[in-house]
């Protein structure tokens, strides 16, 4: 079976990139990936990836547009996302996507059925974040029907998720079978600043030409990260 993942979270910021490398990551041990960066500005992923740095991980950059020039909902940029060449495709979404995703979602599910592939969307969320809720609450009923939806409580700033936990729409979200709640754990500095920075992939930071400090830590979330998606059925 071929694997749809679309990683957002509705705005900039929040750590989207980072899990989706991580995601990409976890399925390269199993399948090939291709990666989707959507950010034309600051395209990290590509930036980590790019010229088959990795012969398991493929990046391009694409557009993934949310509204056209006249307001209405664009929904050619996702159309253009469903590479059924591909064993495991991972989408990093722009910031914003959320009307995208409020408006034509349910596409995800209806191309990942026709494809006879697995849909999951990953949704990231920051403590004490209103957006998260409002988000997640907006696109419930176009994404409710997806193979697997994973929202990540990012821990990399607070551990205060009290909004998030005690909405309506976690509840919601909860009471669905496909539904998986996971936290993405704090991590030092310095590994967000290998992939920012030093543009580093996850495979590069857990060799032996890494620090060995860096790599102890490297090997952990990524450790880790591999065993919530694996768990959780990704």
């Amino acid at each position: 079976m071929k694997n749809y993942i679309y990683v957002t979270g509705g705005k900039g910021g929040i750590g989207k990139s980072f899990v989706s490398m991580l995601v990409a990551d976890y399925m390269a041990t199993k399948e090939q990936v291709l990666l989707i960066d959507t950010d034309m500005t600051n395209s990290d992923c590509n930036a980590v990836y790019k010229d088959k740095k990795q012969s398991t991980i493929e990046c391009n950059v694409q557009q993934l547009r949310s509204e056209d020039t006249s307001g209405q909902v664009d929904t050619s940029g996702l159309l253009s996302t469903f590479n059924v060449d591909r064993e495991c495709v991972v989408v990093d979404a722009p910031a914003g996507d959320t009307v995208l995703l409020a408006n034509a979602g349910s596409m995800i599910n209806e191309m990942c059925q026709e494809y006879k592939a697995k849909s999951v969307i990953v949704w990231l969320a920051d403590s004490g974040d209103q957006n998260a809720v409002n988000g997640l609450n907006a696109v419930f009923e176009q994404i409710k029907n997806v193979d697997l939806i994973l929202i990540v409580k990012n821990f990399k700033s607070s551990t205060d998720f009290d909004l998030l936990d005690k909405s309506n729409t976690l509840t919601k979200f909860k009471s669905l079978p496909n539904c998986h709640v996971v936290d993405f754990p704090k991590i030092a500095a310095r590994i967000t600043k290998r992939v920012r920075t030093d543009k580093n992939s996850f495979v590069e930071m857990i060799s032996e030409n890494t620090p060995i400090g860096d790599r102890v830590e490297a090997r952990r979330v990524r450790s880790l990260m591999h065993k919530v998606f694996e768990e959780a059925g990704l």
